[in-house]
């Protein structure tokens, strides 16, 4: 199904990405201002450089929707995974109010999670049910056992994401570093956002329905694993956590660049047989 985004969030993605940037600059760079200038204090560092990288991915992904001409398609899972993000989010603010810091991030937290994702369902529902263009175009697909992979993967951070967000008390202490519940239930939301990510995109072989994604789960990995090395001190060093939490980064950051490196490779190929061949 080709389906061009409609104008209209082109221009609602500016603004997204521009919000995104300056939470990402605030989080990452500045992690010790949270408590003036953020929602709430995010503490340790590791909570605020972990919720910075996530943001800066969200700004690509916005940004490429507003400053590209793409199809449908290549957004429909991002779009779907910012919106289950949006609402946990939005459930973690209502749990957490009488804790919201009173500035202008309060303002723009309020509207990034509360009628953001109720715009963007209509929008989703909008672009599913338009009618899809005529396009013929050789789409290579991406492997049944790379989609597998890429499943249970997405598989394992949602059931994790949801767990911790259901039970942050209890599942808190488990985490590589110390969690508040509010920490807890935003570390659940940040693993349910990758989770849905992991989950959607096996329901789409083309690999034009992956790539952007993939960047952007690439993008906020690299400044995770950033944020590790900076923030080493505040990972306990007695918990089988640290290591798995540390590894699977890795690992997930390892497979998407294999997914990337076999799918582009494979695509050079076939155009360089389509040059011969004419």
């Amino acid at each position: 199904m080709y389906r061009r985004i409609w104008p209209g969030l082109r221009w609602l993605a500016v603004l997204i990405t521009l919000a995104l940037l300056a939470a990402f600059h605030l989080l990452y760079f500045r992690p010790d201002d949270t408590g003036s200038e953020f929602v709430w204090r995010l503490a340790p560092h590791m909570t605020s450089y972990l919720v910075g990288a996530g943001y800066f991915g969200g700004a690509y992904l916005f940004a490429r929707i507003a400053y590209s001409r793409l199809w449908w398609h290549e957004i429909r899972v991002g779009i779907a995974a910012v919106i289950a993000f949006c609402f946990t989010m939005a459930g973690l603010t209502v749990i957490h109010w009488n804790e919201v810091n009173n500035n202008v991030a309060d303002v723009l937290w309020i509207i990034l999670y509360f009628p953001l994702p109720v715009a963007l369902v209509l929008l989703l529902a909008y672009h599913e049910r338009r009618a899809p263009e005529q396009v013929e175009r050789a789409e290579p697909y991406v492997p049944y056992r790379l989609r597998l992979a890429y499943f249970i993967v997405g598989a394992a951070l949602f059931v994790a994401g949801s767990a911790l967000y259901l039970f942050p008390n209890q599942l808190g202490p488990f985490w590589p570093w110390p969690l508040t519940q509010r920490s807890a239930l935003t570390m659940g939301g940040w693993l349910m956002l990758p989770g849905v990510v992991g989950l959607l995109p096996p329901l789409d072989p083309r690999w034009s329905a992956w790539k952007i994604v993939l960047t952007v789960q690439a993008t906020s990995l690299v400044f995770i694993l950033i944020g590790v090395a900076f923030a080493w001190q505040d990972f306990s060093q007695t918990t089988l956590t640290t290591p798995l939490f540390v590894g699977g980064l890795g690992a997930i950051l390892l497979l998407v660049i294999y997914i990337f490196w076999e799918m582009e490779m494979g695509v050079s190929k076939a155009m360089r047989q389509d040059r011969v061949g004419a």
